[in-house]
Formats: C-alpha cells, structure tokens, sequence
C-alpha cells in the first residue's frame, strides 16, 4: 500500500488536478500526503549567474535580491494558500505523524512542508522517503514540469505518478500496463501493485511489429499477476504502418482505461531519452495518469 505521498507544491494553477491525483490515491489506504513547496535560494541563484557572467554583478545587485525574495515569498504563499484550502475543502485533517492505539486516523491525513534550495535536488531526496511521488505534466522537458518528473523519476528510486490535466474520477478502475520484457517495466509493474489489487480489469498491452512472435514475457507476467487479480488479459498490438505509440494510446483509450503503468527508459547520461519521444507522446496525449517508474 501507500501509505506516504509527496506532492510537490509549486503554487500555479495547475497544481489543482495533481492534488485531486493524489488524494484518489491516498483514498485507497488512508495514506498521508507530504505538500512540499521548494522555495528557490535566491543567494544559490545570485552566485550561478554571477559564475556564469550572466549580468548578476555591480550595481543594482540590491534590489535584484530584494526582487527575487519577494516573489519567492508570493509563490511560497500562493502554494501554501492553495493547500490549505484544498485540504479544507477536502476535509483532510493536518498531521505531523501518524496517530496510535485505537484513536489511530482511519481516513486521509496532510501535512505542508517548505524547503530552501534547488528544486531537483529537494524533489529527489523527499521522494526517497515516501512510497509515491504524484507531479503534473509539462508540456514539454524545459521548465520546471519538466525538471520535477526527471528528478522524481530518475533521480529518486521511487515510483512516480503523472497526472492529468484533468483530474481522474478512479485510479483503479481498468489498469492498462504498457509492456516491455525490461528491467524498467517490470520495476513499474512492481510499483502499481496497490492498483493492481483492487483494479477492476488489468490488460496487459504488448506492442510488436506485424507478423513478428507474440511476447512470450507477456504470458508469464499475466500468470504472476493473476495471484494479485484475477481479471487480467493480454492484448498482443501488432503494428504494421502506425507508430507503436499511437496503437499503443488508441488501444488505452479504446479500454476506458483509468490508469497507465509503464517502464521509463535511459539512464543519467541519457536523460533526453526518457521524456522523449514515445513517452513525451504518452505525457502529451494520454487522457489518465500515467505511472512510471524506472
């Protein structure tokens, strides 16, 4: 189960449907959501434009620090704002640590949590500490979207949740795991084992040239998981002229699929391979949340 969900708090607009994420997450076994906003160090950021000649330098360094801390303070405070009355509206009760005995919490519980520094590094090392990280999409890898998902997924060993842009009614309603015989899809297909259990349909979904053998791999995987749900199928995708990644999305949204689980691919020398692409298409198009890990 997840128990412990980071939810980085960014204090955009955006920020709505991946609290919504979570909290359909959390709702399958009261767990705790971690909202963690990452102040930018303003001082950090001062001293690499200055290393890097970039005009951080002489007069009018005053008030370009003053400028910076100020809006640090509104987004800070816009974050902050945001998760207080998303918690309220939810009725989602403020808590530092677990409770015991028998007045134990038996429904959702949060807490806010602001931290100083970079935001790749802030965002890996929380994530290590919890079972899930839920984030929101960019669309694309430049910005701080972008910046977010490659640090939780690449950089934290845990799990990583993208939501939509629009909040999913279920995350556990029909399953569809997109295959890979790799270490990757098997270490994301390991990870949605909360969701796996009470889904009400897996589909296992198999992409491979026309004509070619069906995935033995896929079979196998369907045996183990069958101990976990007992209504789970193969869909063996043949691809003759289609790019796999639009078979692969056609036959996810054909199933009414509420989650999509998948391997992300390439290591830190090869970052650019993991959101490009064929996964960046997924993030792009896919109407669901999408659960990565790597």
């Amino acid at each position: 189960m997840f128990k412990t969900i980071l939810v980085p708090a960014g204090g955009a607009e955006t920020d709505t449907p991946v609290f919504e994420t979570a909290l359909a997450v959390a709702r399958l076994s009261a767990a705790h959501l971690v909202f963690l906003h990452i102040r930018m160090d303003v001082r950090d950021v001062i001293a690499s434009m200055a290393a890097g000649d970039l005009g951080a330098s002489g007069v009018g360094m005053g008030s370009l620090i003053d400028e910076m801390e100020a809006d640090a303070t509104k987004l800070q405070a816009a974050a902050k704002s945001a998760v207080e009355a998303f918690c309220a509206r939810e009725k989602i009760p403020m808590a530092g640590a677990p409770t015991t005995g028998a007045s134990a919490a038996q429904g959702v519980t949060a807490e806010w949590r602001t931290e100083i520094g970079r935001l790749s590094d802030s965002i890996s090392a929380y994530a290590r500490a919890t079972d899930l990280m839920v984030a929101g999409r960019s669309p694309s890898r430049a910005g701080v979207g972008g910046e977010v998902l490659e640090a939780g997924l690449m950089d934290s060993g845990r799990p990583l949740l993208i939501a939509s842009t629009q909040a999913p009614n279920a995350v556990n309603g029909t399953i569809a795991i997109a295959w890979k015989d790799a270490p990757e899809a098997a270490c994301a297909v390991a990870a949605a084992a909360p969701f796996i259990a009470t889904a009400a349909k897996v589909l296992l979904m198999s992409v491979h040239e026309h004509g070619a053998p069906a995935d033995k791999s896929c079979d196998r995987l369907r045996e183990m998981l069958s101990w976990h749900n007992s209504n789970i199928s193969v869909l063996n995708l043949e691809v003759s002229h289609e790019e796999p990644v639009d078979v692969l999305l056609a036959e996810v949204a054909k199933a009414g699929a509420t989650l999509l689980v998948m391997g992300g691919y390439g290591h830190s020398r090869l970052r650019e391979a993991v959101f490009g692409g064929f996964t960046q298409k997924i993030l792009d198009e896919a109407a669901i949340p999408v659960l990565m890990a790597h």
